[in-house]
């Protein structure tokens, strides 16, 4: 079913959902002027977030633009749509035309987006895009934000570095993108969720210094998180 991007999620720090973004209007006690779109390349990485969903193709308007279909827990590489101007993204089940979810937005041109389906509390199909900033990493450190798409999880989530290295993220919350993190790629981080004794351990060796990280949380008990790392570089 087509449908307008709506979601719940809320961000921290410098998120654009996709559906937000449109002409401004410039105004003058003169004259009023509107700004011309500017049109251009834009590139998209899906991420699966649903569980037991069909691997999923993405479309824009009646454009296949993915080569290979995406299932849950999986993410595509950066895809070229065109930017700057309105479009329909659409997933639909691997190998047909039964759509899963689509959303009428306009993104920026020349710039790189991280696009989560996911369902909300409701139990309904939705996208969240953010933009990807292209950061300088420092030397030897990686960049890492995290998002929480635990919407069964009784409590927030701290993320912090293993061995009392102190925090990293503390309460992040349902549907909350933290800001870019530098951490040092050879420490493991500890997730848990507050109030909770279980943890979760991301290892070392998953980061290489010089990357730059998404790392998205997801559940199916109120006290345990899943991780899943998506590389933006």
């Amino acid at each position: 079913m087509k449908t307008n991007m709506k979601t719940l999620l809320k961000t921290r720090t410098r998120l654009l959902l996709l559906l937000s973004v449109s002409l401004l209007t410039l105004y003058s006690c003169k004259k009023i002027k509107q700004e011309e779109p500017v049109l251009g390349d834009t590139k998209i990485r899906v991420v699966n977030t649903v569980v037991g969903s069909t691997p999923q193709d993405v479309y824009q308007n009646e454009t296949k633009v993915s080569t290979t279909s995406v299932g849950y827990g999986q993410n595509t590489d950066y895809l070229t749509i065109q930017g700057g101007k309105s479009s329909t993204i659409a997933l639909k089940n691997e190998g047909t035309q039964t759509i899963s979810f689509s959303s009428v937005a306009s993104p920026y041109a020349n710039v790189s987006y991280t696009i989560f389906y996911y369902t909300n509390p409701n139990g309904f199909g939705a996208f969240a895009g953010f933009i990807d900033e292209n950061l300088a990493v420092p030397t030897g450190k990686i960049k890492v934000r995290f998002m929480n798409l635990g919407s069964v999880l009784s409590n927030n989530i701290n993320i912090s570095v293993t061995d009392g290295g102190g925090p990293v993220t503390s309460g992040l919350a349902y549907g909350y993108l933290s800001a870019y993190n530098t951490v040092d790629p050879t420490s493991s981080l500890t997730v848990n969720v507050i109030g909770s004794t279980d943890t979760k351990v991301i290892p070392a060796s998953t980061f290489q210094a010089g990357k730059i990280y998404t790392i998205w949380f997801d559940a199916i008990t109120p006290t345990t998180v899943n991780y899943h790392v998506v590389a933006q570089n």
